[in-house]
């Protein structure tokens, strides 16, 4: 009996070890970054370019940040002409994180240009804000950092000197939207 028994906790030990390892490597497959090759072909503004992958054109708002808007003089004209000299015509990277598109059917990604992750240079460089929209948090902490550095060096957006503005959510939303609540908090 005592055999028995300890030879089937054996069994129910291996077959948890073996239960755990493929839970552990499909939530490793989920994980990894899923990326797909492009070119930008315009840039619409700040957060949002037209990008050719796939033989096909798809319209990308770029994930975890948020410009000021085309009307915001002079940051929205300013990051569209910043993003429009940098990555116009060049190949891109675009990662994709859990929901792949926003209510607009926009399609939502993280840009990479020749190993720079181009969202993160926008925030680090003073010229946008951060705002995470769950599910989508894989580089929220990344963009974050970027934030507070842009903040505690007073780039962009955080020179004291600079022409203000209302961040984009509260521009949009000036009733006060759940988003603009966000933005002042991240």
């Amino acid at each position: 009996m005592r055999n028995t028994a300890a030879s089937m906790r054996g069994r129910l030990f291996i077959t948890l070890i073996i239960v755990i390892l493929s839970a552990m490597q499909s939530l490793a497959a989920e994980i990894a970054a899923e990326r797909t090759n492009g070119t930008i072909l315009r840039v619409k503004d700040g957060d949002t370019v037209v990008v050719r992958f796939n033989t096909d054109t798809h319209t990308i708002r770029l994930e975890g940040i948020d410009c000021p808007e085309h009307d915001q003089t002079p940051w929205g004209p300013l990051v569209t002409q910043f993003l429009h000299e940098w990555i116009q015509g060049q190949p891109i990277q675009i990662e994709w994180d859990v929901q792949r598109t926003d209510r607009y059917q926009r399609a939502l990604g993280y840009l990479f240009f020749q190993d720079q992750f181009i969202n993160e240079e926008l925030v680090g460089r003073g010229l946008c804000y951060t705002m995470t929209v769950p599910p989508n948090v894989r580089y929220r902490d990344r963009l974050r950092m970027a934030l507070r550095d842009a903040q505690q060096h007073r780039r962009g957006l955080w020179d004291p000197n600079a022409e203000p503005v209302t961040p984009p959510a509260c521009h949009r939303h000036p009733s006060g939207s759940r988003l603009c609540q966000q933005e002042r908090t991240e």
